[in-house]
């Protein structure tokens, strides 16, 4: 995961997080991520428009953004 979430930092890529949140729910976001700590991971969060800092402890899972291409046949 710390590979994953350094590369997209490099890369300015998007990458989709589940999340434990606050109140202990699971969330998917989907986030642009800026920084990278050994405790948070700070990013912007599409889910609610605007920058975060999310809890490293807290991330259950990462991985790449998949966006298909529309091919318009016309």
């Amino acid at each position: 995961m710390k590979k994953l979430l350094e590369r997209t930092v490099d890369r300015n890529e998007e990458l989709q997080m589940i999340y434990l949140d606050a109140n202990g729910h699971c969330t998917h976001r989907e986030v642009t991520v800026f920084a990278v700590s050994e405790t948070t991971v700070v990013g912007f969060c599409h889910y609610r428009g605007q920058p975060r800092i999310f809890r490293r402890g807290n991330i259950l899972s990462v991985f790449p953004v998949k966006r298909r291409e529309t091919v318009w046949k016309g």
